[in-house]
């Protein structure tokens, strides 16, 4: 976009932290999120944009597994592939790995994984405390965004109303709510997202799996076999 211009990470803080407590007017609020969809957000903004939704999100507690657990969000569901986010989650807890999954109720048309596993028994947490009874039990949870960090849940709706992604649907797959003692599983469908989110974990330092995404979600396509790198 001709003109534009990246934001200090201070200032990008500020403005995604008005945008998520709801300090931004909707007017005002729709032109700037369309501003940073047409320009798309830089490493150094993405950076301010993380640490205001880290200060907003709610955190829960590591189970006391023995093993760390995978952060893995789910917020584009499969259309043409099969949906196999589900299964790898399943297969991690039956192995004993601890799996915090957070994500949308809607598929928007798509099959969202949480339909998958209502269907095998495993519902949304409603609350916090019911999320963290579910770790600790049953080493597996799938806890809605709205119950993570509401701002970031109001983010994403505006997708029906704008026609458009926004930061917001790029941060939530960066989230940790167990404040750095999680596993991030990242993943991204463009080469040049790939690349922004490498810069994103060498800047932070955090812990991740980071792979090209299926459709959105993050699982390897097993006809694919993409490839998959490791950072501590």
């Amino acid at each position: 976009m001709d003109g534009a211009h990246d934001l200090p990470e201070q200032d990008a803080h500020d403005l995604f932290a008005a945008m998520l407590d709801g300090g931004v007017a909707d007017l005002e609020l729709g032109a700037c999120l369309t501003a940073l969809r047409m320009k798309t957000e830089s490493t150094v903004e993405l950076l301010g944009f993380y640490r205001a939704a880290s200060e907003r999100i709610y955190a829960l507690r590591p189970p006391s597994a023995g093993l760390r657990p995978l952060v893995v969000g789910s917020y584009s569901g499969a259309r043409q592939e099969a949906n196999l986010l589900p299964l790898l989650v399943l297969l991690l807890q039956r192995i004993g790995v601890p799996v915090l999954m957070h994500g949308t109720l809607e598929g928007g048309g798509r099959i969202a994984s949480i339909y998958i596993l209502r269907e095998l028994g495993v519902l949304p947490s409603g609350s916090l405390a019911h999320a963290q009874k579910s770790l600790d039990d049953d080493l597996l949870a799938f806890v809605p965004t709205a119950v993570l960090c509401p701002g970031l849940a109001n983010l994403l709706a505006l997708r029906n109303r704008l026609g458009i992604r926004n930061p917001a649907h790029n941060l939530v797959n960066l989230l940790d709510p167990f404040e750095g003692a999680g596993l991030r599983v990242i993943s991204a469908g463009e080469s040049a997202y790939l690349a922004k989110i490498e810069a994103f974990l060498v800047a932070t330092g955090f812990d991740a799996l980071l792979l090209r995404s299926t459709e959105g979600e993050s699982f390897a396509n097993p006809r694919q076999r993409p490839r998959i790198v490791f950072y501590r």
